[in-house]
């Protein structure tokens, strides 16, 4: 094929290669009968899968808002989404905001699971496509183009992570526009591309918009040092104004959805948690490094590469030339060294804990190097350069094999195969290229092109089918049963089983218990439109959520999910829970009766709830109500509204009947305790604590300031020799990434268990106090027996043994509700038609915000934060009362307008680029 003939088809020939390879990457999903959707409770159908279901149907409701009903209504806050979330904030991290995603308006809810898969792959084509018109933009050979593209789009990267997380994907995409945009600037032209892209980027998501940010000012200053004639101070400044306008203008397009995920996240508890920060990874990380270079080995970290072996040809060839490409070889040795040292995956985290979920960036840059030396490779793959490219990529695979714990494996056997039938094309290529071959120097040519584009998709297909296939890695075995997702989703769900059989509103609440861990369960709520105690979303944005649950030791220790409320009782009054969905068969909690069961979920009711809303007629400042312990904080809450400002209302004296429990202390082999400390040598060594409980109670076992620590993440030494502290100094200071250990805890009527985070844990949230509930019993109980599945260091202030007596629970209920409440939920606007018998405080169970107003018979009132966070109105007389609480994103209108400016700053830009050209 001619250049010009293939410059004019280079995106039909890029979509018939990313088709064919496309379907050979993914070819062991459909052998297999799985759908690409991460499943076994994971990420993907427990998130992204829920997510876009969602979405679907919310633009059709936004739609059919504005042009059936003509109400021009845009629902911002759904009570289904954990304890009750703002939707768009929520969301932005998933759907919200991007391009792709709003197909989901065109797919019936049930076939979500085929838009799903589709999304995946579509996302993987344009970033191949956008690579294309990067490298045009940058005048590169199309054929070396479309190699970049397959080594860019096809990585160990996209093997793992965009069909764990699919919107993983989306960097991928915006990236090479993005860096298309910026080249635009530094030659001069219009500054549109990059706009545009960058407000693309923020729009579809906030957490990657973070390191499109570093990643532009890292490509704008290397681009600047590597191509810009005029280095002057002057120039220097005024081409960096211009950027910082373009950006600006680029962030005040997104800002529609950007301030509000902006503001949101600030009030996330995720924000400011404490990580440690290791100086090194682990030595077995630096080992595999190599052989994760061209091998789809899962690596730690998110640290996927897993490129194509053509890679290895051009990178040697490029730190061989001397035809420029400085910078090139700059910023490839800088990103790599970025890859060893935790902080840069630090850095690109938000300052939290290591993740290269950067390396999507990396993939460019070496995709790149391949689209810019491939030409080279192909004519020059042949003396001293084919010695010394020989001698480089042998050296590489003897160092890959010797690293490697393991030793030699499969993958490492096909990369040493692709190394060796692309060295023989390139070979064949160079000898055409100088007149030495005895066939048609045209038809060697094409052939070679044509061979080596083969080769390496099935370079890339073959690592995939490595990761994915059961003989091997196994990946898929994480993956949902094909056509099984929305089953698994709605019908299966144990709030579908509650709206079948009972049908409740959104005003009653349900909880859930001894179903957990199972994180499929925690958005179902979402598709299903019941209002739960479950949420399970990264872009957890309400910090007083949970604060709440560290204030009442709930046992969930990551800040962007939890389950339910652990069956306890007072809680569960306190949140207004009408039906509790148990595993059939359980044995009732106290308060509950059975109305329903369907085989697989038992449904019960507590006919003395108070609800959702309910009404305080004295207070509790807050500064007195933090002082109290758990047991009391629990009792508290049923007895007066804490509140943080001064009220008039009577001051609650709050009484209180939770005892704590004396115990004697049993040790079973292998384990140690000296009052703070227990010291666990042996898997699952036991300790027992033997007491005298509370009749008609519950059972408590409470950890008060408890920390764990491995035995192994420590290394000591008495020695003054150099080595052995050097040795000390790396050990202590590398990511030991996962550091957790549990707690099982069993007595006469139920078992609970905890998880307790080292700082060390990438996912530390800083919690280290749970309470464990051992379940409700009418004679006392006196032996609790806890079993330690890790050895370690647990340190904590205090283990105690309390009860809690129930006689007087539905006494304090009838005094919290109010006759002839009703309650009706429609998204944003909450209406609560209610009767008080005085003065005093209306509570309504709904996550505290910023976004709410009030207004009591017509009256805007203040918006009051009771019990530290749900939404109360103080009501002044007795009476009949009409309530309306509505909620409106904040920030969202002052995002609009700044948007609807920016467009019109671009329109004017954009014309003013035009008269200039």
């Amino acid at each position: 094929m001619k250049v010009t003939k293939l410059r004019k088809n280079v995106y039909f020939c890029w979509t018939i290669i990313f088709v064919l390879t496309a379907i050979a990457f993914f070819s062991p999903f459909a052998l297999n009968k799985k759908a690409i959707i991460f499943g076994n409770g994971g990420d993907g159908i427990a998130q992204h899968y829920t997510a876009l279901a969602y979405y679907g149907r919310y633009l059709r409701q936004v739609f059919s808002n504005i042009f059936t009903t003509h109400s021009f209504e845009i629902p911002m806050w759904d009570s289904s989404i954990g304890y009750g979330s703002d939707i768009i904030t929520t969301l932005s991290y998933y759907v919200m905001g991007d391009p792709f995603s709003f197909l989901a308006v065109f797919c019936p809810e049930r076939y979500t699971e085929y838009l799903y898969e589709f999304l995946i792959v579509l996302r993987i084509y344009f970033s191949g496509a956008f690579f294309i018109y990067y490298c045009k933009e940058n005048e590169k050979d199309d054929y070396g183009s479309i190699i970049g593209a397959l080594v860019y789009s096809f990585s160990a990267y996209t093997i793992f992570a965009p069909i764990l997380h699919p919107y993983f994907a989306t960097p991928m995409v915006w990236y090479p526009l993005i860096l298309t945009g910026i080249d635009r600037i530094f030659k001069g032209k219009k500054p549109t591309t990059y706009i545009v892209a960058v407000a693309l980027a923020a729009l579809s998501n906030f957490y990657f918009f973070y390191m499109f940010v570093i990643l532009i000012v890292m490509y704008a200053l290397f681009r600047y040092f590597g191509t810009v004639r005029d280095k002057s101070v002057s120039g220097f400044f005024i081409l960096s104004g211009k950027f910082m306008l373009y950006s600006l203008i680029a962030c005040g397009c997104a800002a529609v959805l950007l301030l509000p995920t902006v503001y949101s996240m600030m009030g996330s508890t995720r924000i400011g948690v404490e990580h440690f920060q290791p100086l090194f990874y682990q030595v077995q990380y630096y080992k595999e490094f190599l052989g994760t270079f061209v091998t789809s080995t899962l690596n730690a970290y998110y640290s996927y590469m897993g490129y194509s072996v053509v890679a290895l040809f051009c990178l040697c060839f490029l730190f061989m030339s001397k035809s420029g490409r400085r910078d090139w070889k700059i910023f490839f040795v800088i990103q790599t060294i970025m890859l060893l040292i935790p902080f840069a995956g630090i850095a690109f985290n938000g300052m939290t804990y290591a993740t290269n979920r950067w390396i999507w960036a990396y993939a460019f840059c070496v995709a790149y190097i391949c689209a810019d030396m491939l030409p080279e490779v192909l004519s020059e793959f042949k003396g001293k350069k084919l010695f010394w490219c020989v001698g480089f990529v042998a050296l590489y695979l003897v160092c890959m094999y010797a690293l490697y714990r393991n030793g030699m494996n499969m993958k490492h056997r096909m990369a040493l195969l692709f190394v060796v039938l692309m060295g023989v094309v390139l070979i064949v290529s160079a000898s055409a290229v100088s007149g030495k071959s005895v066939v048609s120097k045209g038809n060697v040519l094409v052939f070679s092109r044509v061979i080596l584009v083969i080769l390496v998709a099935l370079n890339v297909s073959v690592n995939a089918w490595l990761a994915y296939v059961p003989q091997y890695d196994n990946y898929l075995a994480n993956f949902q049963d094909a056509g099984t997702a929305y089953d698994a989703d709605y019908y299966d769900t144990p709030g579908y089983a509650l709206k079948k059989e009972i049908n409740p509103t959104k005003s009653d609440r349900y909880d859930t218990l001894d179903l957990w861990p199972d994180r499929l369960l925690l958005n179902s709520s979402l598709l299903t439109g019941t209002s739960g105690t479950s949420f399970y979303y990264s872009s957890a944005n309400n910090g007083m959520i949970s604060e709440f649950q560290k204030d009442m030791y709930l046992k969930y220790q990551f800040a962007n999910q939890y389950f339910n409320l652990d069956g306890r009782r007072l809680l569960q009054r306190i949140m207004g829970i009408k039906y509790l969905v148990t595993p059939s068969g359980s044995s009732p909690l106290y308060g509950f009766s059975m109305k329903s069961s369907n085989g697989t979920y038992d449904i019960l009711a507590d006919e003395n709830s108070q609800g959702k809303a309910y009404f305080y007629k004295s207070v509790i400042p807050e500064k007195e109500y933090k002082e109290y312990d758990v047991a009391k904080k629990q009792e508290a809450l049923l007895q007066g509204a804490v509140l943080d400002e001064e009220s008039g209302l009577v001051k609650c004296d709050p009484e209180y009947l939770n005892e704590e429990i004396p115990y004697s202390v049993e040790l079973s082999e292998g384990i140690a305790f000296d009052g703070n400390q227990i010291e666990v040598y042996s898997e699952n060594a036991t300790m027992t604590l033997s007491f005298e409980g509370l009749e008609n109670s519950e059972t408590y076992l409470v950890f008060d300031d408890i920390d764990y620590e491995d035995f192994n993440y420590w290394y000591v030494t008495d020695s003054n020799g150099l080595i052995p502290r050097i040795k000390a100094f790396i050990w202590n200071h590398q990511n030991n990434g996962r550091v957790r250990a549990s707690v099982i805890a069993a007595g006469n009527v139920r078992a609970d268990s905890i998880d307790i985070s080292s700082v060390r844990e990438n996912y530390y949230a800083g919690r280290h106090e749970f309470l464990m509930n051992l379940g409700y019993s009418e004679g006392a109980q006196n032996i609790i027996t806890i079993t330690f599945p890790h050895p370690g260091k647990f340190r904590f202030s205090g283990m105690r043994v309390v009860c809690q007596p129930l006689g007087h629970l539905d006494d304090y209920s009838s005094a919290l509700r109010m006759s002839g409440c009703d309650i009706t939920d429609s998204g944003n606007v909450h209406n609560i038609k209610m009767a008080s018998d005085g003065q005093g405080i209306l509570c309504y169970t709904l996550p505290y915000s910023e976004g709410w107003s009030v207004t009591v018979d017509g009256k805007s009132c203040d918006v009051r934060k009771v019990d530290t966070m749900f939404l109360g109105v103080e009501i002044s007389d007795k009476g009949d009362h009409d309530v309306l609480f509505k909620y409106e994103t904040p920030y969202l209108k002052v995002g609009a307008l700044i948007s609807l400016i920016s467009l019109i700053c671009i329109i004017v830009v954009t014309k003013i680029s035009l008269k200039k050209d």
